[in-house]
């Protein structure tokens, strides 16, 4: 099945793809202000992607570490 990126989804999966394995303040810093956006809403975003399969992660310690899947 064929999965379409929002631009919001996608803005994520293109920090994820220059810099996999990056923290939710990774992900922040490598979009550089591509969107304006307050910091849970970047969580909410991640967590939803993490939901519909787009990303996973591996948890270390405290931190999360999010990849493209």
């Amino acid at each position: 099945m064929k999965k379409t990126l929002t631009k919001s989804e996608w803005a994520v999966m293109s920090a994820l793809w220059k810099k996999p394995k990056q923290t939710v303040s990774g992900v922040i810093e490598t979009m550089d202000g591509v969107m304006d956006w307050k910091y849970n809403t970047y969580v909410t975003y991640i967590k939803r992607m993490c939901e519909k399969n787009l990303i996973g992660y591996k948890q270390l310690g405290r931190d999360k570490f999010y990849f493209p899947l």
